[in-house]
């Protein structure tokens, strides 16, 4: 996965530094516009103990987003993680809905716009025929990379706290804290 990040990227800054400045970040981030789009990942894990094979693990990561800007810079999105784990002996799902405002730091006569964005939602997960749920919260960097008219490609990191509790239960937190670094795309609408 760091291997893809870092080719995105790198692909991501040629691409920039190749467009006019027709693209520039001065046709992006505005008042009114959409930006429609996410990001999708797969993964394949299989355990190796003392030379012998064991059990395989793979995961699919959906992360669909629309965002709008409601003045200039500034954005409101909604974010929809998936993400489904599966092995020979079990499988569970994840899903969250999380808002995320956002500020688009716009760059004078550049196709890259970093932007910095807090993290908010709820979350559940399945497994086995029991569920966990609870609220998600952290913040997420990204630099938004303008590689043709209205097509943005976006890379960067996100910090995630996620509390998935049992119904009912009253003890200490339980879930999981993610780090991710991630790639993906979108399309903005005027």
């Amino acid at each position: 996965m760091k291997r893809v990040c870092a080719l995105l990227v790198a692909l991501g800054l040629a691409a920039s530094a190749a467009i006019p400045s027709a693209f520039a970040s001065d046709k992006f981030a505005n008042k009114g516009q959409i930006e429609v789009g996410g990001m999708i990942g797969f993964s394949n894990s299989t355990r190796v103990t003392a030379g012998s094979t064991g059990e395989s693990v793979s995961t699919l990561d959906l992360s669909p987003f629309v965002g709008y800007f409601l003045i200039d810079q500034l954005e409101l999105g909604l974010n929809l993680p998936l993400t489904s784990t599966s092995s020979t002996k079990s499988s569970s799902t994840d899903y969250r809905i999380i808002l995320s405002p956002a500020w688009n730091f716009k760059i004078d006569n550049s196709t890259v716009t970093p932007a910095l964005a807090a993290l908010i939602g709820y979350g559940s997960t399945n497994s086995g025929g029991s569920s966990a749920s609870g609220p998600s919260y952290g913040a997420r960097g990204t630099v938004k990379i303008l590689v043709a008219p209205q097509s943005i490609l976006h890379v960067g990191v996100e910090y995630l706290l996620n509390t998935r509790n049992p119904s009912g239960y009253s003890g200490g937190r339980n879930g999981n804290n993610l780090v991710d670094f991630e790639a993906g795309f979108t399309i903005v609408f005027n």
